[in-house]
Formats: structure tokens, sequence, C-alpha cells
């Protein structure tokens, strides 16, 4: 588990961490994924953190921020072009085909915030005690077979590098890990963060803790308890 000022990395796996990009402050949602830039810095800090290894990220990603920024995205992919994101990839003209640079990033902003949003809706059933139904995996594993998992050896061990497209092979690597979740049962330990204003959701290594971070809010209610007790009577 990690925290950085920007993302609160609190799970160490990919799909409950691109969930937690909504945050909420003072009772309203904030979107951390705002624009490309905010994802690719958000990717920096997952493969900072240990969650993801840079040969696993897209090649659109891999030249680091700056390719988001200004350099050209899908240059790998030939005259071609990537290929399609379902019924995202239809709306774009198969996922990119044709567009500019920085429409292509626009692309892959708008697939994982739709994952995203997918994600979320499973995992706060699961986390309210109940369980997604059937069609939920399922689409999970269609999105990973739009782009295959191969391997690759690095530093000693295996790394997942999905073959498609930059908006497919992040989608993949996302519900890849859902999956592996899910198949684990670690999703038993799934739980909201106990402070009502909060979104966040964490496994819960003991049944003690109720907290999404001791940092985030943890310590925030230990102080407005201090407080509720110093104006006391």
């Amino acid at each position: 588990m990690a925290e950085t000022s920007e993302f609160p990395l609190v799970t160490g796996h990919l799909s409950l961490d691109l969930v937690n990009t909504e945050v909420s402050r003072r009772g309203t949602r904030h979107n951390l994924l705002a624009t490309p830039q905010d994802l690719m810095r958000w990717l920096d800090a997952v493969e900072r953190a240990g969650g993801l290894k840079r040969e696993s990220i897209p090649q659109w990603f891999g030249g680091g921020r700056e390719r988001v920024e200004g350099e050209g995205y899908g240059e790998s992919q030939g005259e071609s072009g990537p290929q399609g994101h379902g019924e995202l990839g239809e709306r774009h003209g198969r996922g990119g085909q044709g567009h500019t640079p920085e429409e292509q990033a626009e692309i892959v902003l708008d697939v994982v915030l739709q994952l995203r949003g997918f994600l979320r809706a499973g995992f706060e059933v699961i986390a309210d005690g109940g369980r997604p139904d059937t069609g939920w995996g399922e689409e999970l594993e269609r999105r990973v077979a739009r782009a295959p998992v191969a391997y690759r050896v690095s530093g000693g061990v295996l790394v997942p590098v999905p073959v498609g497209s930059a908006a497919d092979a992040l989608a993949s690597l996302v519900a890849l890990d859902a999956l592996q979740l899910l198949a684990s049962g670690e999703l038993t330990t799934l739980r909201r963060c106990a402070n009502p204003d909060c979104v966040l959701l964490f496994l819960a290594e003991n049944e003690r803790r109720k907290w999404c971070s001791m940092r985030l809010c943890g310590n925030r209610a230990k102080v407005a308890r201090h407080q509720a007790r110093m104006v006391k009577p």
C-alpha cells in the first residue's frame, strides 16, 4: 500500500486503485483523472508504488509523461492504426484511427473512465456483502480478450504485456487484476471506508480495520473525537 499527495493508492491493486481515483471532498465527488496528463501521472505513481511494471504499460504511454503532452501516440500501430474498443471504439471511429494525438489520448482516457465506473458498480455490490451478476465477470473477460496478455521476464519475474491498442491494453491490465481478485477470493475482504464522507474502497487485512487509511480518514476521525471531548462541559 502506498499513498501519494495526489492519488490514494491504498490497495496495491490496479483495478481498485483505479476506482479510488474518484474521491469525495466536503460531500462532493472529484475525478482525479480529468485529463490524459492526470492518467499518465496516475500510471507513474502506480509504477513507483510497485503496482505496475513499466514493461506492462502500453507503448503509447511507454515514452513517459511527455508523450501524452505532445509527442505522437500510436507510432507503433503502423498504417492500420489501433483496433476498436467495443462501443467506445465505434463512437470514436475504431478507437483512434484518423484522429490527432490529442484526440487519441482522450479516447484512451474515455475508455479508462468507462471501465472505472463499471468496476465501481461491481465492487460496491461486493463491499456491501452482495455478489455481482455473472455479466460483470464476463465483461471483464471480454476486456482481457480484446488485448490478450503475453508475458515478458523482467528483473527475474514474469510481467504481463497486453497485445493491442493502448486503450484496450490498459483496460486489459485493469480487468485482469479485477479478475484475479475475484478468482482468488480476496474480494471477500473488500470494504467501504467507515468515514461516511469517503468513497474509497479497500481490502481489510483484519476485521479491526475500518478506514481506507489511517492518514486519510483514521487520523481525522481521532482528531474529531478529541475535539468533541474538548468542547464537552
